[in-house]
């Protein structure tokens, strides 16, 4: 199913709205608007699980010198369940959220036994430095939620739909139902009704999928805390 067909599918099951010959290509002004609300609708269905298809794994190497090194370039967010794990560590190294906690450590040199990671100005910082004969390895969730195909059995993926063969990496089911409730909320129409049925389908398919839920009850454990000593630590 590509955009173009699940946004048929959806004017003509449920929003009362001629089938289209096309999306993209369209000056129909409820196509061009389906366009922003089909691209919207992916997005929220990406955001809304760390799903498996999206989970991707980076590789950080040292050098001994750089403490802080670029995201990938489809990088989304970190899983709700993530860690950055050293090759020359027994435990992950210890994440710190407050920002100024990590000046503490920078200022301070108070250091964790397992060297310690944060994130600002979309950049990972690593201290101490990743040595040269280190790698640094984490997963992610990849913004490359659209796919095209190449040739039989080849793909090649990119984050917005912009044209009518695309189509999307996640279920295509679930983004029909999303363009559904969407577009009939833009629109101040009753969609209560459609957003449940995009929920109940929502959560077989999490149910299947097994990637972590977005939400996190509850304080979050120490990394290391589930390690038995002793670890190597250097």
């Amino acid at each position: 199913m590509t955009v173009l067909s699940a946004v048929q599918n959806a004017c003509t099951e449920a929003l009362s709205l001629a089938k289209p010959d096309t999306l993209f290509g369209s000056t129909r002004r409820d196509m061009v608007e389906l366009q922003s609300i089909a691209n919207a609708a992916a997005e929220y269905i990406a955001r809304d699980h760390d799903w498996e298809f999206l989970k991707t794994k980076a590789t950080i190497a040292g050098n001994g010198v750089a403490e802080d090194f670029p995201l990938p370039d489809d990088y989304d967010r970190m899983l709700v369940k993530a860690g950055l794990w050293s090759s020359r560590l027994s435990a992950p190294l210890l994440h710190v959220e407050d920002s100024d906690r990590w000046l503490g450590i920078e200022v301070q040199g108070d250091m964790s036994a397992f060297g310690a990671w944060t994130m600002y100005q979309s950049r990972i910082h690593i201290l101490p430095a990743p040595a040269l004969s280190e790698t640094v390895q984490y997963f992610y969730i990849s913004n490359n939620i659209v796919r095209i195909t190449v040739s039989e059995g080849v793909y090649s993926y990119t984050n917005t739909f912009t044209i009518d063969e695309q189509s999307f990496a996640l279920s295509e089911t679930l983004l029909k139902l999303a363009i559904v409730w969407m577009y009939k909320a833009s629109k101040g129409r009753e969609y209560a009704e459609d957003m449940a049925t995009y929920e109940r389908e929502k959560e077989k398919l999490v149910a299947r999928d097994g990637g972590s839920k977005i939400i996190h009850v509850g304080r979050t454990r120490l990394p290391g805390a589930e390690f038995a000593y002793p670890l190597s630590v250097g």
